[in-house]
């Protein structure tokens, strides 16, 4: 797979395939404040009597102070202060926690994939395959000779309100214009197609397109920030072998068409030699 830096979308930090999740960066205490008060500091010296000073101008003798009355500590810079590390840490420095990461990598080739991924109209349409090579391998998903699209999906278990989704696709052969990969929740779904010179992402009834050109042989990154309750989303598409070619779309309304559940789902047509590679699905949350 082709190696990419990781980004950040609405305030996750996303890592690029075989980065493993950063520790939480280390904050070093906060400096002390001020310093030890020593002889030479004025708050503590003591000033030698002035013949002109009158009896009894200093302090109250301590009879005339209350019961139990203690003497306030000193404020100010003299006061030595060190700053918790949790003051100066944002809540984003945190590593994305993974519920779920498909590599592929140890499944047997041509076989079907398995668990958690099903495909129509034949599950045999979804396999494994030595791509990019036989270590990094990745799920094929064939076309039907029908011209009928072929599907496959992965169900998503036990998902919190926020979460993001992450995935590495490469088309192959004459595949035609269509929808690339949709997120179905309960009762709604986001949905990033492709038309001949564009990609499209679902909002609400309608669609939002961007003048990128998907090419085939080109492995793509797609990510989809879902927040299911608000039934929104931002999405991303990035060019792997082109660094800084992301684009991302924000504010998106997912559409009312959703499933029972939650599940991803990619989709490919048309034709016996259309084809599309899947590879590192990965879900997260802060």
């Amino acid at each position: 797979m082709l190696a990419a830096a990781g980004f950040v979308l609405g305030g996750l930090a996303i890592l690029a395939p075989g980065q493993s999740p950063p520790d939480r960066p280390a904050v070093a205490a906060g400096p002390t404040i001020g310093a030890t008060p020593t002889a030479s500091d004025p708050r503590t010296a003591t000033s030698p009597p002035v013949a002109t000073d009158p009896p009894a101008a200093t302090d109250p003798p301590a009879a005339t102070d209350p019961p139990g009355a203690t003497e306030p500590p000193p404020v100010g810079p003299s006061v030595p202060v060190s700053v918790p590390p949790t003051a100066l840490a944002s809540p984003t420095d945190a590593p994305a926690r993974v519920l779920l990461r498909d590599t592929f990598d140890d499944a047997v080739m041509g076989r079907p994939v398995d668990p958690g991924w099903s495909a129509s109209p034949q599950v045999e349409l979804l396999t494994i395959a030595a791509f990019p090579t036989g270590v990094d391998r990745s799920a094929r998903l064939a076309a039907p000779a029908n011209d009928q699209p072929a599907t496959a999906c992965r169900e998503l278990q036990d998902l919190p309100r926020r979460y993001t989704l992450q995935a590495e696709i490469r088309l192959s052969g004459q595949a035609t214009p269509g929808t690339l990969m949709t997120i179905e929740v309960p009762d709604a779904r986001a949905e990033i197609g492709r038309t001949r010179s564009s990609v499209t992402f679902m909002d609400g009834p309608g669609s939002v397109a961007r003048p990128i050109r998907i090419e085939p042989d080109v492995w793509y990154r797609l990510t989809v920030h879902v927040d299911s309750s608000l039934a929104t989303y931002a999405a991303a598409i990035e060019d792997l072998g082109r660094p800084g070619s992301e684009i991302v779309e924000e504010g998106l309304t997912m559409g009312a068409r959703g499933g029972e559940g939650s599940r991803v789902c990619f989709q490919v047509s048309t034709g016996s030699t259309a084809g599309m590679n899947i590879d590192d699905v990965m879900v997260v949350t802060p």
